[in-house]
């Protein structure tokens, strides 16, 4: 990866640039959590506080970040947490500087997901799955009127641009994994409400074949989330040929257009950015 990253530097001449990074949300222990406060300060004082009941480490050991998803009429609010150990957030920035790149930001997939959802999908009652194939995991995200509800993901070797027999082992992983967060949701939905329609998207893979295998195997309208991708990009969307929504909320982030932002750049390096 390090070569990689060296590589695809050297040949865009990126190290010039502001370079923002996103951390999958399988590296990453991330809640959904209802706070009782409105306010973003005190949102970020009590998941601190609470942050040794969702992870084995002390607070001393996690780098920790939070946004509001959702202002409730009962004065609380539903804040996306994000806890990473520091090895996990060190470990990144050490290979990346090792590549001459100074991350300005840090972000996490799911605030990347949510807020491309956002723009997509807008005020849309009926709740939605958004799953993204990443290169070493799967995400699922559902989300209702624009906001995120429920979040799972898990790592796996899985290479999601194999197709036919070579790819009946990605398929059945892929599966049960969705089949249980679809599951999952629905026990921990305030309703009980069930996801009927779920989007595939992959920063990189030709993943058509996948959607249309996959729809049977779940009982859910299965699509791949190209047109989730026409309502963000304005202009050169015939140009992408993936569905790259974790990007492109990265992107909207990075032009601080995002409704959601997550930034697990450690303070002091961010001081030292600044």
């Amino acid at each position: 990866l390090e070569q990689a990253v060296r590589a695809f530097a050297d040949e865009t001449g990126l190290r010039d640039d502001m370079v923002c990074t996103v951390l999958p949300r399988h590296d990453i222990t991330t809640r959904i959590l209802t706070l009782p406060t409105q306010s973003p300060e005190e949102a970020a004082s009590m998941v601190r506080l609470s942050a040794e009941e969702y992870v084995p480490f002390t607070t001393d050991e996690l780098i920790i970040d939070q946004c509001i998803l959702e202002k409730l009429p009962s004065g609380e609010a539903s804040v996306l947490a994000a806890l990473a150990h520091r090895d996990v957030v060190e470990g990144h920035l050490a290979m990346m500087r090792r590549a001459d790149i100074e991350p300005a930001r840090i972000m996490l997939s799911t605030a990347c997901l949510a807020s491309a959802a956002a723009v997509a999908l807008g005020d849309d009652v009926e709740p939605a799955a958004i799953v993204n194939l990443a290169s070493c995991g799967i995400e699922a995200l559902m989300v209702a009127r624009g906001r995120p509800r429920y979040g799972r993901a898990i790592p796996t070797v899985q290479d999601w641009a194999l197709s036919g027999e070579e790819a009946s082992g990605a398929m059945h992983e892929l599966a049960i994994e969705v089949r249980g967060s679809l599951s999952a949701h629905r026990r921990e939905s305030e309703d009980g409400a069930d996801v009927e329609k779920v989007y595939l998207c992959s920063d990189w893979a030709e993943i058509a074949p996948t959607a249309t295998a996959l729809g049977p195997e779940i009982g859910r309208d299965c699509v791949v989330a190209g047109d989730l991708v026409k309502k963000i990009v304005s202009r050169g969307a015939d140009q992408i040929t993936a569905t790259p929504l974790v990007a492109l909320g990265a992107a909207l982030e990075a032009q601080d257009r995002s409704a959601f932002r997550i930034n697990l750049l450690p303070v002091s390096v961010a001081r030292a950015y600044s």
